[in-house]
């Protein structure tokens, strides 16, 4: 019998508190987890039990009022989450349910996929914003880079192809702006007005009205099923 907890306990604790505090309750579960199979293992009595038992506790009470986790622990909103109890004895048991929790929590928690959607949303608005600070300082390489890498990184997301055409043709880099509108078509091509903004921008950048408009509506209807 151990006297005293070992020290990688009170690590694996510590650290499943800091990523509960980072608002990566995941990762905290997963550290917690960590602590507790080592817990288990370690057959602790008396004082030696007491204190990770009152931190173990301690970060549950946390873990269940954590926003992410409101979905799970208090679906109704009433301000009082569900408690997960820890019995000392039922480690692994108390393992299984968190990482159920942990699996539902990645998938589903309404909190983190917000929290992750305006974090997209602040990455995509500052690699616009450097793009346009170093094209308007006449570093077009540097610039073009950003908006490479804002194409690559949220080309998923419908109008970004048009929305970086938009902000390039205004600021004169017309070979660049015109890659991005046929970008845009072939990203929404069933879209009529995405294409015709497209064809007629493509026409005024490249002087060739027909060849443009071509590009456009051969793109689109190939995209348009036939009757």
């Amino acid at each position: 019998m151990r006297t005293a907890p070992p020290r990688e306990l009170r690590e694996h604790i510590a650290r499943a508190s800091g990523y509960l505090r980072r608002n990566d309750a995941a990762r905290a579960i997963a550290s917690i987890c960590a602590a507790l199979r080592v817990l288990d293992a370690a057959h602790l009595t008396g004082r030696a039990r007491t204190e990770p038992d009152a931190l173990v506790s301690e970060f549950l009470a946390e873990l269940v009022s954590h926003p992410d986790m409101a979905f799970l622990m208090d679906p109704e909103n009433t301000g009082t989450p569900k408690a997960i109890p820890h019995k000392p004895g039922q480690e692994a048991t108390l393992c299984v349910v968190l990482e159920g929790l942990a699996g539902l929590l990645r998938e589903k928690s309404p909190a983190r996929l917000r929290r992750e959607a305006g974090e997209r949303l602040a990455r995509k608005k500052s690699l616009i914003e450097k793009g346009l600070r170093f094209l308007h300082e006449g570093r077009a390489s540097k610039g073009n880079a950003f908006f490479r890498r804002v194409a690559e990184e949220f080309g998923d997301e419908p109008g970004t192809y048009l929305h970086l055409a938009r902000l390039l043709k205004e600021v004169g880099q017309t070979c660049f702006a015109a890659e991005m509108f046929e970008q845009a078509v072939n990203a929404q091509p069933r879209e009529p007005a995405v294409c015709a903004e497209a064809a007629k921008a493509l026409a005024e950048l490249r002087g060739r009205e027909n060849a443009g408009a071509r590009v456009i509506l051969t793109a689109w209807s190939e995209a348009t099923p036939k009757p």
